[in-house]
């Protein structure tokens, strides 16, 4: 309490020399010699219509009265402080004549238009209020200009709140109405000379400078504290805030509507026509520079949002040459909301601002609901998303159009999302479309849309659909390590593009589709592309093209690391179909590309088109990893219950390579049967070696088991299958797939292995066709089987659909063709060829462990065993004095003369090779 009496006294001394202090301030605002009563006078206090009082009374008559327009005009115009930092008050009132007139009556105007003529900015550090009204008692219009700059202080403030009206700052130039321009930053006034502006303004007028000479643009400027409501522009629900300026900052502010429209536009030096609406395509934001910038600072928030209808949601609208979001929030939302609308010729960056460990990052977000709902639409020249930014639309879609770059790193992120509402109608996710001239996914950064988000939730709400077009490179590569710090868990957030029906989606709901066109796509380090679906909503398809190359690549797999994938999973809803088309296409070091279900859902068909794909490789387990390395794999798969395995179809111009380990597959784990691979090259050829491997598998045991799939392989030119390499069409318990090779020039097998084997039922047939020549060298072809199962059939040359005739030479060396039977019937081997040649070490077999239902072998070409052991010719094979003339043969024991036989090399050429 001792304190008290001190503070007190300061108090009373501030409270008492108030009205001092605000005489002494007066000046401020001061009226130019253009209009009005008391022209050049300073603006003084008094009690506005309401009866409060104001530091600076800005009466009626002190300004010009056209049509529905009230136009006042300044030399200079700025509100001060107070001295307890509340700041100080100026009122235009609404009540015609001068104060202490009896005849004064409240007048009524659509807008007031406030121009400031004179050198300097406006600083506004206290409070501008309007109480003037329309004639239909709803609130007129307030419209500040100031060609040298407007700047919001801490404590600077608009209220138009008392008189229903909207709120607009401008540096523009002038004023363009339908019958002529206002000057804003001079003292001429148009209605000496014509009937001008007495409507509605059309457009914000720039006369434009030349930035080599003219310095900064002009600014406006709003620094505002942080905190609750009053907020520093406040507007009646369903009106507007407008700022149109060289350049715009928003420092720390909050500009927070209900179910108005936020307008923002940056000029820079630039001459242009600014329409009021702020119009999207306007030609005139073609001539912003970078310097035409917006700026939102740490803590800056950019809302309007209404619960409830009317009026509903709101809007905002930005335009510039440049964007920057500094740990800052643009926003809109509320029922049939008109969402967030950028357009910037240049830069748009979100920025995080950390402390310490802690990350504060920018979003720009539509939270509009219901069928109506406008999304966001963002139109830069180029795009950057930094440190957890992210641009998030509920329901409405999300357009981003960017010729130049656009990048989303550590952890940032581009959404759209469904919104629960039980008391609405449900209603999807919105899509994202984005175009762009290149674009990155870099340590956890994604385009993604998602429903079902909340597992206690019932969500029946489709995901959007992504559609992404990009001229040139699009790069996809590493994740991010993230603290959960409930769970103490190291998470890791994949780059990728993601559409996704989560825990909360049901049986109504699907995933989005993904379409993605490309110059080129770049995948590595645990980078991902999946449509996806839980429970038994179905998952979305992908379809991705590019003009030239599609590389993905595994690498090392970090400890909690996915490795690389394109992928469409489902589990009781099945998972979409995948298309990926490209001239170059690589699936390296474990990388995958696949379509798979659980449970009852089907796996989808995976297709791929290109001139040349080449799957090669295994993942490197880095350090903690415990999973084996990984094969880079092209599947379609169906691990459980009652699921079926997509087709694997691929359609090649000029060759395939499937080597160090890589594979094709189909497999089913289930009741449901395995799919089809087949591989066409129109024009080349196909090589699998090193341990590649393509594959039919069902590998269910028992009755319920599906049926293996069939391997149907053709290339133009030549097929081989060396070092390894393998084809297997193979079951447990069901009959074992078919498998047909066909190639137009050779086929040829070194250490190689083609099988159709079944445990315990009936093997598969293998048909092996080549134009020239079938050459198996220490290889296997076989159709085999266990239990009371039939053995397979075999035919080599027997003619197919790309290659009619059989080879003109078939040869084994040291190789086998079998198609036995453990007690049942064994199979039917074939053999056509122009020749066949067989070593001694070879085998042809189709007998049964049942002597009484051996196979039958049957050979259409003639046979030739080739032993391997060469006749020594005898010294005198030839004698040279019967072929040589009498003179020449005389003196073949001299040295004068002679004459050489040389015969063709001892090893032949290779069958149906040319001669040297």
């Amino acid at each position: 309490m001792r304190g008290s009496a001190p503070l007190l006294a300061v108090l009373l001394v501030l409270l008492v020399a108030w009205p001092c202090t605000s005489l002494a301030n007066q000046g401020l605002i001061v009226r130019d010699q253009s209009m009005g009563a008391g022209r050049g006078l300073p603006v003084g206090p008094g009690l506005d219509s309401e009866n409060v009082h104001a530091d600076y009374l800005i009466e009626v008559n002190m300004g010009t009265a056209r049509g529905e327009n009230l136009f006042h005009s300044f030399d200079q115009f700025s509100i001060g402080p107070n001295p307890i930092g509340l700041g100080e008050v100026a009122t235009f009132n609404n009540l015609s004549g001068s104060a202490g007139d009896p005849n004064r009556a409240a007048t009524a105007f659509n807008r007031i238009i406030t121009r400031v003529t004179g050198a300097s900015i406006s600083q506004i550090d206290g409070l501008m209020r309007s109480r003037v009204s329309k004639a239909n008692g709803s609130g007129a219009d307030l419209i500040l200009l100031n060609s040298n700059g407007v700047v919001f202080s801490q404590s600077g403030s608009i209220d138009v709140t008392s008189s229903v009206g909207s709120f607009a700052v401008s540096t523009a130039d002038g004023l363009e109405f339908s019958d002529g321009e206002f000057d804003s930053s001079g003292v001429d006034v148009p209605w000496e000379s014509s009937p001008c502006c007495a409507g509605a303004p059309t457009a914000y007028l720039f006369a434009g400078a030349d930035p080599a000479t003219a310095g900064d643009p002009a600014e406006i400027r709003i620094n505002t504290l942080l905190g609750p409501s009053p907020y520093n522009f406040s507007v009646p629900v369903g009106e507007s805030v407008s700022a149109v300026g060289g350049t715009i900052t928003v420092d720390g502010g909050r500009i927070i509507l209900t179910g108005g429209a936020i307008r923002f536009a940056a000029t820079g030096h630039a001459a242009v026509r600014v329409p009021i609406d702020i119009a999207p395509n306007g030609p005139w934001r073609s001539s912003l520079g970078n310097e035409a910038v917006i700026r939102l600072g740490a803590g800056s928030i950019v809302t309007t949002s209404n619960p409830s209808l009317p009026p509903g949601g709101g809007s905002v609208v930005l335009r510039g040459g440049r964007l920057e979001l500094e740990a800052a929030e643009v926003s809109a939302g509320g029922p049939g909301g008109g969402g967030v609308d950028l357009g910037f010729t240049g830069d748009v960056a979100l920025t995080a601002f950390r402390f310490g460990s802690l990350v504060f990052p920018s979003s720009i977000i539509d939270r509009s609901s219901g069928p109506l709902a406008n999304g966001i639409r963002l139109e830069a020249g180029t795009l950057s998303l930094n440190d957890f930014a992210r641009i998030v639309s509920t329901e409405g879609e999300l357009v981003i159009r960017s010729p130049g770059a656009v990048r989303l790193e550590n952890g940032a992120s581009i959404q759209t999302l469904t919104q629960y509402d039980a008391s609405g109608p449900a209603v999807d996710a919105g899509d994202i479309d984005l175009e762009a001239g290149s674009l990155d996914l870099l340590s956890g950064g994604q385009i993604a849309s998602l429903t079902g988000r909340d597992p206690s939730t019932p969500d029946a709400q489709a995901a959007g659909d992504i559609y992404i077009v990009v001229e040139d490179a699009f790069r996809i590569a590493g994740g991010l390590s993230i603290l959960d710090r409930q769970t103490g868990q190291i998470l890791v957030q994949r780059s990728g593009v993601l559409a996704r029906a989560l825990d909360g989606a049901t049986a109504d709901a699907r995933g989005g589709n993904i379409d993605v066109r490309t110059g080129s796509l770049d995948m590595s380090q645990s980078a991902s592309i999946s449509a996806s679906a839980r429970n038994a909503a179905t998952a979305g398809k992908i379809e991705i093209r590019a003009d030239t190359s599609i590389r993905l690549s595994g690498g090392v797999q970090l400890l909690g690391e996915e490795l690389t994938e394109i992928s469409s999973r489902g589990v009781e809803g099945g998972a979409g179909d995948l298309l990926v088309d490209a001239p170059q296409i690589e699936v390296l070091e474990g990388a995958a590309i696949s379509a798979t279900s659980q449970r009852e859902g089907d796996a989808g068909n995976v297709t791929i088109i290109a001139d040349r794909l080449r799957v090669s490789g295994r993942s490197t387990p880095g350090a903690g990893v415990a999973n084996p390395p990984q094969p880079s794999a092209i599947y379609s798969e169906a691990p459980q219950v009652a699921g079926a395995a997509g087709n694997l179809n691929i359609t090649l111009a000029e060759s395939l390579e499937v080597s160090n380990g890589g594979v094709l597959s189909v497999r089913t784990r289930g009741s449901g049967s395995a799919g089809v691979v087949v591989v066409r090259v129109e024009r080349g050829s196909i090589e699998i070696t090193t341990g590649g491997l393509v594959l039919s598998e069902s590998a269910a045991s028992g009755a319920g088991a599906g049926s293996a799939g069939s391997l149907m392989l053709f290339a133009a030119e030549d097929l081989r299958i060396t070092d390894g390499g393998a084809l297997a069409a193979t079951a447990n318990a069901v009959d074992a797939g078919d498998i047909r090779l066909e190639a137009g020039g050779e086929l040829t097998l070194v250490d190689g292995l083609v099988t159709t084997r079944s445990e315990s039922a009936l093997g598969g047939n293998i048909q092996l066709d080549a134009g020239s020549l079938v050459h198996l060298v220490r290889s296997a072809v076989e159709t085999d089987v266990g239990g009371l199962g039939d053995g397979g059939n075999i035919r080599l040359g027997g003619g197919g659909p790309n290659v009619p005739d059989p080879p003109r030479f078939a040869v084994l060396n040291a190789s086998r063709l079998t198609a036995t039977a453990e007690i049942n019937q064994g199979g039917f081997i074939s053999i056509s060829a122009g020749q066949y040649l067989e070593s001694p070490g070879s085998r042809v077999d189709a007998s049964s462990g049942n002597p009484e239902k051996n196979g039958i072998v049957e050979l259409v070409a003639p046979e030739l065993e080739v032993s391997g052991n060469l006749e020594v010719l005898p010294s005198a094979y030839l004698d040279v004095s019967v072929v040589l003339q009498e003179h020449c043969a005389g003196g073949r024991g001299d040295r004068g003369s002679s004459l050489t036989l040389a015969g063709r090399p001892n090893i032949g050429p290779e069958p149906a090779g040319y001669l040297p």
